[in-house]
């Protein structure tokens, strides 16, 4: 038995693999994929490969390639829920917390999750750059080292080269200078290491700190996944089995340096690994192509990378403004004795400057209050904290907006160190508005009370008391200025407090935009509406209460 598990052994690590020997079929015609996007499994029966790959063609307009992050689950259900034709696993995470230690770049700019930042091998700390593949916004694709500075957009950074890092030698921790900020990039996911660069292998394993006890083991047949892009702008999205079985033989996976030749070898001028062995995944329309370490057994994942149709890539606008609460600003205050900062800042939105604050569940006693200095606008509320086993699973976050209070429970075990959303609300601009972490919780050690994200997405209403009495009904003006480009301001008067609703129609009656719904007082009020994103022409605008509804017309002019 021992000599057959060496023999085993020697057979996954040491066999020379050579891609011309690897057959390609296009099986494509066997599912129900789009123009634009292909699918082919490969076999080597000599060397043991079995994979397959998707081919999507960024030239195609009714394609792209997506990234997604959420709740860990498996492949194909992520495929099914976000909608997806097709997705890969993508990039690496805690298997304990559930969360994503790779980037994760949404569309918007917004920076869901980061790329692990420095790693400790035999008691030293190593910084790295690593892998990140991303889209820019003219649908090129492109693969770079890059660095976070922080959790936001213009924190992160590119490199040209890895971080020179050695066994024994750390490499100097990067800095802003050394790196370049991003001009167009859209989305995109990180992993790690790059494998083919210029055109050329660049197997940066060691450079990005994978050395050591990092569990991916680039020399040993494995399964694999990863994803590189030709020079004619189509995305090469990768998967390799291990142990499965065809006719009896058994498929042995692929190092990563062979994975690099198979990237080279199907046109991919730049090529990234990303998180492999069980988490190796393919979907095609929610359904299991490939067989994860031999079986149909899928690990859960908390990112994926998917192609979809380009109508379902919503790009949010600019957020109209931001407001971001970390635990060491003035805005945050605790409330109980059994609060304490956590050793483990790494997680921690402000890092070592501004750590998590634990406290043991409770009865709620135990607060954190957070008092933001919001507009009279809608926002959508975020919260970030630093996963782990010992977390409460029913924190309770607390948001007073205004049309009252609304709780939210969210699970701290899991969505390490990322933007969690806990809903949209409209809220006052007053000192009333607050958001409330408390002790009521259970199934763990400890709360977690981190950073809160405040991101506007209406214009603010601007509210004047009415000087003189109030008008016998309810009033909505003329647009001013009209005609406009691309912004006007939209101006109406109440008589009494009440719901209101701002809404843009086109001239057939569709809807096109709600520009604000919630309570106003009595008084003068406007709202601004920009229409960037509209084409010239006539447009109704409408104000509507419980038991009116008043239209106007006003017209862009581009």
């Amino acid at each position: 038995m021992k000599r057959l598990i060496v023999t085993l052994l020697l057979l996954f690590t040491s066999l020379n693999f050579s891609s011309a020997q690897m057959v390609w079929t296009d099986v494509s015609a066997d599912e129900n994929l789009p123009e634009g996007v292909r699918l082919f499994s490969g076999l080597d029966a000599g060397k043991r490969v079995f994979a397959y790959y998707l081919e999507a063609d960024m030239n195609n307009p009714s394609i792209i390639v997506h990234p997604y992050i959420g709740q860990a689950r498996p492949t194909t259900s992520f495929t099914s829920d976000v909608g997806a034709i097709a997705a890969i696993n993508a990039g690496y995470f805690n298997v304990n917390t559930g969360g994503s230690v790779s980037a994760v770049v949404m569309p918007g700019q917004q920076v869901e999750a980061i790329n692990i930042l420095s790693v400790v091998r035999d008691e030293i700390a190593y910084p790295v750059t690593r892998a990140f593949y991303g889209v820019n916004e003219d649908r090129s694709s492109r693969i770079d080292w890059i660095y976070h500075f922080g959790n936001r957009f213009e924190d992160l950074y590119w490199y040209s080269a890895p971080t020179a890092n050695v066994p024994g030698t750390p490499a100097p921790t990067p800095s802003r200078e050394q790196g370049n900020l991003y001009e167009n990039l859209l989305m995109g996911v990180g992993g790690g290491p790059v494998l083919v660069k210029n055109g050329e292998i660049n197997y940066t394993y060691t450079e990005e700190g994978f050395f050591g006890n990092s569990g991916l083991v680039g020399d040993q047949r494995r399964a694999r996944t990863a994803v590189g892009f030709t020079d004619d702008n189509k995305v090469i999205m990768l998967v390799v089995d291990f142990g499965r079985i065809v006719d009896g033989v058994i498929y042995t996976g692929m190092t990563l340096p062979e994975v690099a030749d198979l990237m080279l070898s199907l046109g991919a001028v730049e090529a990234m690994n990303l998180d492999g062995g069980g988490s190796s995944t393919m979907s095609v329309d929610g359904r299991l192509i490939n067989r994860p370490n031999g079986t149909t057994t899928q690990r859960s994942v908390p990112s994926i990378l998917s192609i979809v149709p380009s109508d379902s890539l919503k790009i949010p606008p600019p957020p109209l403004g931001e407001v971001i609460i970390d635990t060491e600003e003035d805005g945050v205050t605790f409330t109980g004795g059994d609060w304490f900062q956590t050793a483990n800042f790494g997680d921690s939105y402000g890092g070592a400057a501004s750590a998590s604050w634990l406290v043991p569940p409770g009865d709620g006693s135990q607060f954190a209050s957070y008092l933001p200095d919001l507009q009279n606008a809608r926002y959508e509320v975020y919260g970030w904290w630093s996963a782990s086993s010992n977390r409460t699973n029913n924190t309770p976050y607390t948001i007073t907006h205004a049309d009252g209070s609304t709780t939210v429970r969210v699970d701290q075990k899991v969505n390490n160190a990322q933007w969690v959303s806990l809903g949209e609300y409209q809220f006052t601009g007053t000192a009333s508005d607050q958001v409330v972490v408390s002790n009521d919780a259970g199934g763990g050690d400890y709360v977690v009370a981190d950073a809160i994200r405040f991101r506007q997405t209406t214009p603010a209403v601007v509210s004047t008391p009415l000087k003189s009495a109030l008008p016998e009904s309810l009033r909505l003006h003329q647009n001013f200025p009209n005609p406009f480009n691309p912004v006007t301001s939209i101006s109406f008067d109440l008589s009494a407090a009440g719901n209101v609703t701002i809404e843009i129609y086109d001239m057939t009656g569709r809807l096109l935009e709600t520009v604000y719904s919630g309570v106003l007082p009595a008084g003068n009020h406007a709202v601004q509406f920009d229409a960037s994103g509209y084409a010239s022409g006539s447009y109704v605008y409408s104000l509507r209460t419980q038991d009116v509804r008043l239209t106007r017309r006003m017209t862009l002019i581009k």
